[in-house]
């Protein structure tokens, strides 16, 4: 149970982290208090478990190594479509001949023009 939610906070911080640069502070900050709160539980509610080996950690590898592949490529998704250089440096190199950013943002704004005749 402690795996499962561990490796769902992870998926949710890895593949959204991104789109929230504030999500790994707020995560840091729950898995503390989680932690301190776990910590007093076994202080003071629980016996010393007895320890056994394990030689690693089960099917949970591949479920990290997947999740790992799924929030490389959200991220690189999120990262393509809402980060403004690529069109910046086109603009500044192929299209304004002065080679800066003047005039960018009209550039990238959609123009219409309009016809003064009618139909009838």
């Amino acid at each position: 149970a402690v795996v499962s939610t561990q490796s769902t906070g992870l998926g949710f911080l890895t593949i959204f982290g991104t789109a929230l640069p504030i999500a790994p502070v707020i995560c840091l900050l729950l898995n503390l208090h989680q932690l301190r709160t776990e910590a007093t539980q076994f202080i003071k509610r629980y016996r010393r478990p007895i320890g056994f080996r394990a030689d690693g950690i089960g099917s949970w590898m591949h479920i990290l190594e997947v999740l790992t592949r799924i929030a490389i490529l959200v991220n690189a998704v999120l990262i393509a479509f809402t980060f403004d250089y690529l069109p910046m440096i086109v603009y500044r190199d192929y299209q304004n001949p002065n080679k800066t950013f003047d005039g960018y943002i009209n550039f990238m704004l959609a123009t219409h023009t309009f016809n003064d005749t009618t139909t009838g």
